[in-house]
């Protein structure tokens, strides 16, 4: 399907089908942009406000019968969680059924993201994600079934053959389980004590966490004194030595790292 996301002119966020009430004509052809504070179909003229009511239809106020508030664009459900924006086509009658089939609340026949995502509540306000800037976007296609990307995603078994240069930085052993309810399933790998990774793609010694609380208090230190200890406490503790990795069903992939955040969205192109 295609959608347009918009903002009202209350800075909440809607969420339409793209097609034009009148003859079907796709209203938006390009992927991103800014909108004045219409929507306005190129075919004959219909033009929608950001909250998708209609606004204007040239010569139909003639018509008997006609009621703009009839022609509203058609909405979807939208809701925001860490800052992304999540969409669900599936009707009110259709989720009610998922909603008693996993025992959740209901509102207005729909679950909410805060009820969806509970377990995951408060773990990922370290990153402040819904204020992070996009760095980069990367396009590529794959040519595999989109579900198998997903099962790589979430193991690590095969790290140590595909992936040496990453088991030095964290070993393929060091991973925990943490969450396993709900829509998600991943976990924790530990970053190595005194190892990173250069541009190059070569492991180094100066770790990317050794800036850190504990590594500044080392230099007002007795150089005698052993500081090993303060380090492995004090970053298990603040997770600075561990990379967060979460496949967030369908088609959602998260990695969160002590310095920067890496999310893979799928969009397959057929159901295999």
């Amino acid at each position: 399907e295609s959608l347009i996301i918009v903002r009202d002119k209350r800075a909440e966020i809607c969420g339409f089908y793209n097609v034009c009430r009148h003859r079907g004509s796709r209203l938006i052809e390009n992927r991103k942009g800014q909108l004045s504070a219409a929507i306005q179909c190129p075919y004959h003229a219909w033009t929608y406000g950001l909250d998708g009511r209609l606004l204007g239809a040239p010569h139909m106020d003639d018509v008997l019968g006609f009621n703009k508030a009839d022609y509203s664009l058609r909405p979807v459900n939208v809701a925001l969680w860490e800052g992304f924006i999540f969409v669900n086509l599936a009707e009110a009658g259709a989720l009610t059924s998922i909603l008693s089939q996993r025992e959740r609340r209901k509102q207005d026949g729909f679950v909410s993201l805060e009820d969806w995502f509970a377990p995951l509540a408060g773990k990922f306000a370290r990153w402040n994600l819904p204020a992070l800037l996009s760095a980069r976007r990367i396009k590529y296609d794959v040519r595999a079934n989109w579900k198998l990307i997903f099962q790589n995603y979430s193991e690590c078994y095969h790290c140590l053959g595909v992936h040496p240069e990453l088991s030095k930085i964290s070993p393929h052993d060091s991973a925990e389980n943490d969450l396993i309810e709900g829509p998600f399933l991943g976990g924790f790998m530990r970053i190595a004590k005194g190892r990173s990774l250069t541009m190059s793609g070569n492991a180094c010694a100066l770790g990317i966490a050794d800036s850190s609380r504990a590594h500044d208090r080392a230099r007002n230190r007795n150089p005698s004194q052993e500081i090993e200890n303060d380090y492995d406490h004090e970053h298990e503790q603040d997770g600075k030595n561990r990379v967060f990795y979460y496949s967030i069903f369908p088609n959602m992939l998260m990695s969160l790292h002590p310095d920067y955040v890496m999310v893979h969205q799928l969009e397959p192109q057929s159901p295999e």
